[in-house]
């Protein structure tokens, strides 16, 4: 009876904590934000890539706090906040430092778009520049940064492929669900919530999958309940009629 409750216990801390340092990170980009005039953050927010292999960043910490290195540095003063505290899986050289990443759609990097007209919306691809672009679908619905699966994080960006029908629903970077099957967001009003996926383990279109030590590929999830969610919360323009 005492170990399921501590176990429990142990996983709503890990969800509390992990809210708190994805909003702590969102609060900076909306500072370098403020700073600049309204104009969103170009390239990774910070510096390094992580693997499964004898990758220096994995453990190297320090350039998440280096301003030099890394755009955010100046607004997240700890690198402790980019690490889940659930994320209890190292790499060859170590325990990795960094767990979280933003959305690429918030950055200006290409993005691969469906843009299927039974939405009714255009989603960027080539992403978007200003905060006003986020009107639609508006700030406390767009998301900004994700826990990543381990499989799946390399740097601090995070493609989601947007737009697409419901036969090619697809990860190109997959989401972790390190809170017993629920994983972290943020949003561009400020605030953080956890999210149950619908899609749980051993289905062929599972959101919450299993640690590999491989790295993820372009995974299609044809009819997916998890992926409507994510897009919902990717910025867009209506469509013209």
């Amino acid at each position: 009876m005492l170990l399921p409750a501590l176990n429990k216990a142990k996983q709503k801390a890990h969800g509390i904590a992990c809210i708190n340092n994805t909003k702590q990170i969102t609060l900076g980009w909306l500072m370098y934000v403020h700073d600049n005039n309204d104009l969103l953050l170009r390239g990774s927010p910070v510096a390094g890539t992580m693997g499964w292999g004898m990758v220096p960043d994995n453990t190297n910490a320090a350039q998440l706090v280096d301003p030099t290195v890394s755009p955010l540095a100046n607004y997240v003063k700890s690198a402790a906040v980019w690490k889940c505290p659930a994320d209890n899986y190292p790499a060859a050289n170590g325990v990795r430092v960094r767990s979280l990443a933003m959305n690429a759609s918030l950055l200006g990097g290409g993005m691969t778009v469906g843009n299927d007209p039974t939405l009714g919306r255009k989603y960027y691809d080539r992403g978007v520049s200003r905060m006003s672009q986020l009107n639609t679908p508006g700030y406390a619905m767009v998301w900004v940064m994700v826990d990543e699966h381990p499989d799946s994080i390399n740097d601090a960006v995070f493609h989601f492929n947007a737009g697409f029908p419901r036969t090619q629903y697809q990860w190109r970077d997959l989401p972790a669900s390190y809170h017993n099957g629920a994983c972290g967001f943020s949003f561009a009003d400020g605030h953080s919530e956890i999210k149950k996926w619908l899609e749980r383990k051993g289905s062929d279109v599972a959101t919450e999958r299993p640690v590999t030590g491989t790295d993820w590929p372009t995974t299609i999830v044809r009819n997916s309940r998890d992926y409507p969610w994510v897009n919902d919360r990717m910025p867009y323009q209506h469509a013209s009629p």
